[in-house]
């Protein structure tokens, strides 16, 4: 099989992708902004690297691009939510396309939309866009809320957001990355956007639980209101409405979503949350 062509190779996701597609035995040419650094990433993690050539440079710099795409068959795409996102993925798309890659496996967001309230997924829709006006061989693949994003919401055992009793499609990362390798593997493209969910909706009080059980240490989950929340974000350092946003959504009930579409795209469920917590919980004890 051809080399398959990775942009954001250290994401929550890419570095999945990079090993599934290394222990799929699929060489790999992953795109870095630092090739040590990177490395050391998938070593501190245990993550396979057999068969992947990590290529230092930016996702901006479309020569080196169209360099490191010569002669792969497929590529993954994702990088930051950050305001160049559409010019930089819909850039380095097309010069994959122009050096031959092939089938184009995109990384977006569940609520991509024309009019969407978040700035990010606006982006990701017109990515979407502009991908599909480019060529008929992609995959845009939708994930909802990352468990992984819990590393950073659970601050001295307690998970403090504005979420109310809502529940939330919530995803293991590497659930999202086993179907982006598996239709990179089998190099067959959906043509079509795709939801991911994991296994059910679940509630910030059975995270809380979930993790409780996991560590044997209590967690607790206490909602807040989003001026609380943003109060807080505030003192870290990280204020921003849109966030807050998006826990109102899960409150109102906006994010209550399930799919199968991980099950029928990879043949099997993805995990749950009570799984995620355990092959977690050394993290999660050490905050």
């Amino acid at each position: 099989m051809k080399p398959v062509l990775v942009l954001g190779a250290t994401g929550k996701v890419g570095r999945h992708v990079v090993s599934g597609l290394a222990d799929a035995r699929v060489p790999v040419r992953a795109i870095t902004r630092d090739a040590t650094r990177a490395k050391e990433t998938f070593a501190a993690e245990n993550l396979s690297i057999a068969g992947a050539e990590f290529i230092q440079a930016d996702v901006r710099d479309l020569d080196a691009i169209r360099v490191a795409a010569e002669g792969c068959g497929q590529a993954y795409v994702a990088s930051s939510d950050v305001p160049e996102q559409v010019e930089m993925e819909v850039n380095a798309v097309k010069a994959a396309l122009e050096a031959g890659v092939g089938p184009i496996v995109k990384l977006s967001s569940c609520d991509a939309a024309p009019d969407a309230p978040f700035s990010w997924a606006r982006q990701h829709d017109e990515i979407e866009r502009e991908i599909s006006s480019l060529t008929t061989e992609f995959s845009h693949l939708r994930p909802h809320y990352f468990m992984q994003n819990l590393f950073t919401e659970v601050i001295d055992n307690v998970i403090y957001l504005p979420a109310g009793d809502g529940r939330l499609g919530i995803i293991d990362a590497r659930d999202i990355a086993a179907t982006a390798v598996k239709l990179l593997v089998d190099e067959t493209p959906l043509r079509r956007t795709a939801e991911l969910t994991g296994p059910e909706p679940v509630s910030f009080s059975r995270i809380a639980s979930a993790i409780t059980a996991a560590t044997n240490t209590e967690v607790v989950y206490e909602p807040c209101t989003e001026q609380e929340f943003l109060d807080r974000m505030t003192a870290r350092g990280q204020s921003s409405s849109e966030i807050a946003r998006v826990y109102r959504d899960v409150s109102d009930g906006v994010l209550d979503m399930h799919t199968d579409e991980v099950e029928k795209i990879t043949g099997r469920a993805p995990r749950t949350i009570e799984q995620f917590a355990l092959d977690y919980a050394e993290r999660f004890s050490s905050r």
